[in-house]
């Protein structure tokens, strides 16, 4: 679907120029402010087309980079909610109230990294000789918190 509305933008001059030779498709044409409808659509979900696209590219090892990913995910999906909050214009709060459920999928999908398996992430974190605990003092991690996942990390060592 992303991939269709990013063809879209692309295309908009050659599509305008197309329909002066074929004007029976002209309503078909994308109103101004849809095609800003558009790219607020593709602004509020670009990072969660980006990561997996880029995850699944990479060969190596990227199970270390799974909080990271999260975590960017988050900010950026509240950082366009928060954009959109005061907006007025109908298609602005459906595409914020689409964004907070974004935010809840991905939310209920970090959750899985909490079970065993989430104990595999962290030590890949952990292993990751470029941020080590740094990622989870970034998360805001209490004494407490930074002091649990030390133990996991050693207990699993």
């Amino acid at each position: 679907m992303l991939n269709i509305l990013e063809r879209s933008v692309r295309l908009r001059e050659f599509t305008k120029e197309w329909l002066q030779t074929n004007a029976e498709f002209t309503p078909l044409w994308s109103t101004p402010e849809e095609g800003r409808q558009i790219e607020y659509i593709l602004e509020g979900l670009q990072l969660i087309r980006l990561w997996p696209l880029w995850m699944s590219i990479i060969r190596g090892v990227t199970i270390h980079r799974v909080f990271q990913v999260y975590q960017d995910i988050f900010d950026h999906l509240e950082m366009q909610i928060s954009r959109l909050e005061r907006k007025q214009m109908q298609c602005k709060i459906d595409i914020r109230e689409c964004l907070v459920k974004t935010k809840l999928k991905a939310a209920s999908y970090d959750g899985k990294t909490e079970s065993p398996r989430g104990l595999l992430f962290c030590i890949g974190t952990c292993l990751n000789p470029y941020c080590k605990l740094n990622l989870f003092r970034e998360r805001d991690l209490d004494a407490s918190g930074e002091a649990e996942y030390e133990k996991s990390y050693k207990r699993s060592s």
